[in-house]
């Protein structure tokens, strides 16, 4: 038997092994861990960063997407989110962990000119939460890096006030402050972020996911596939012109692959839906969502 015949072997027998989990899990009803992710446009977008993050974290989990576009922490700010229905239904929800990520929008100069209550506002918003039933995990979030100034956000401010504010009351109320300006700091432009230097594409919000998965997990997220247009990517980008197009367009990726590319990428995806199976959420959907097609 070939090397090749050996790993398509094991990778059918990983795929029967998935299908196997499925009987207990159909069976028993398990509660989901609610996450509410709070914030502005960077939040509610199109290419939002919660909606990769509720693929990350699977079945076990429910991801609520309270984003709103434009508003601000500030509650004397020129759209204040806690003066939203948002703001409400979030706490609705009864979340197990509140993702707060505000602050970009209050950078701007008519919204900053109330500086001195940016603390004040975020310890109460963080002490509403407090006082859900559920007893949420709060995680506060470093606003991302612009440029620009376009729409009068300012960086300077979001780097020097904002986030020395954020550091004093994540340590005041001993909660995790994840740090999303960094990893994005060298990638303001068209690698990470649309036109406006201000709101992430989805290789940008993609990687907010993966810091906020590790802050609600403590692991580091497996690799997930993205397609855009012409592109399939898993960590690391292969490109359509490289594909055999005789194969049948609607092929599960994981036989694709093992057509398609050498060894090492079929270990790579053998290592990605092993943990998919630790994760509980290997399903029969997984095979529909892992399709390539021309659509």
């Amino acid at each position: 038997m070939t090397r090749i015949q050996n790993h398509m072997t094991k990778i059918v027998r990983i795929l029967v092994f998935a299908f196997l989990m499925l009987i207990p899990v159909c069976g028993v009803a398990q509660d989901k861990i609610k996450i509410a992710c709070i914030g502005n446009s960077i939040t509610e977008g199109a290419d939002n960063y919660p909606t990769p993050l509720a693929r990350m974290l699977g079945n076990q989990y429910e991801v609520g997407n309270f984003g709103k576009w434009g508003h601000t922490l500030l509650r004397k700010g020129d759209h204040p989110y806690m003066s939203t229905d948002a703001f409400i239904n979030a706490q609705k929800f009864q979340p197990n962990v509140v993702i707060i990520k505000l602050g970009t929008n209050d950078s701007k100069p008519e919204n900053w000119k109330y500086k001195d209550e940016f603390e004040t506002d975020l310890e109460y918003m963080i002490s509403t939460f407090q006082k859900c039933g559920s007893k949420p995990k709060i995680i506060i979030c470093r606003c991302i890096p612009a440029s620009n100034n376009l729409y009068g956000i300012r960086n300077e401010i979001i780097k020097d006030e904002i986030y020395p504010i954020q550091k004093k009351v994540a340590r005041k109320f001993h909660l995790k402050l994840v740090d999303l300006y960094s990893p994005l700091e060298h990638k303001v432009d068209s690698t990470c972020y649309v036109w406006d230097n201000v709101h992430l594409n989805k290789s940008g919000s993609l990687i907010l996911a993966e810091h906020i998965y590790k802050a609600i997990t403590g692991k580091k997220a497996a690799k997930i596939f993205e397609r855009d247009t012409n592109v399939i990517s898993l960590g690391y980008t292969i490109a359509r012109k490289s594909i055999n197009t005789n194969v049948n367009p609607k092929m599960p990726y994981l036989s694709f692959l093992a057509i398609n590319y050498d060894i090492s990428v079929i270990t790579e995806v053998m290592t990605w839906f092993e943990s998919c199976i630790i994760r509980s959420y290997a399903n029969p959907m997984v095979e529909r969502q892992l399709m390539l097609s021309n659509n």
